[in-house]
């Protein structure tokens, strides 16, 4: 017994290292929105479809088995969508996946007004990742945040001289 107690300790480090090896680190993962398009619109919602782009930084090449994402205008949740899609992101490399949101309209327009005003909105993505690496289901969260100045997507006017 007196054997069995000094080997246990021994054991959960070596389970604990063993884990720690196999776990993507999110610092490696990226999830970037990087395109946004509307579809179909009812009364108390519209679909959107965002673009994401998916780094992997890892040496590994990293299979990702669906997600969750949730995005944020001004810290308000203002949808989610998820994905069941497999997808490869191959090593130092990325990949782009479409993924469908219901964005509230009522949601919506609350913040609508105040981007416009502001010019500006802080925009916030959190994703959950279900990752397969080396064999082993893994989830990973990550999340990105940007700060968007809607004057920065405002063509300037061209001035043109007179003949």
């Amino acid at each position: 017994m007196k054997q069995f107690a000094r080997a246990f300790p021994l054991l959960i480090l070596a389970i604990f290292l063993n884990g720690c090896a196999t776990t993507p680190q999110a610092d490696l993962l990226d999830v970037k929105l990087v395109n946004l398009r509307f579809a179909q619109s009812r009364v108390l919602e519209t679909d959107a479809v965002f673009t994401l782009r998916i780094e992997n930084e890892s040496p590994e090449a990293l299979r990702i088995t669906g997600g969750v994402h949730k995005f944020y205008l001004d810290g308000t949740m203002v949808g989610k969508g998820m994905t069941s899609e497999t997808i490869e992101v191959p090593r130092l490399s990325s990949v782009t996946q479409e993924v469908t949101v219901h964005l509230g309209n009522f949601t919506m327009a609350r913040k609508i007004q105040p981007i416009i005003a502001n010019k500006r909105v802080n925009t916030k993505a959190d994703s959950l990742l279900y990752c397969e690496i080396a064999g082993h289901e893994q989830r990973v969260k990550v999340t990105h945040e940007t700060l968007l100045d809607v004057r920065d997507f405002v063509p300037e006017p061209t001035t043109s001289a007179p003949i």
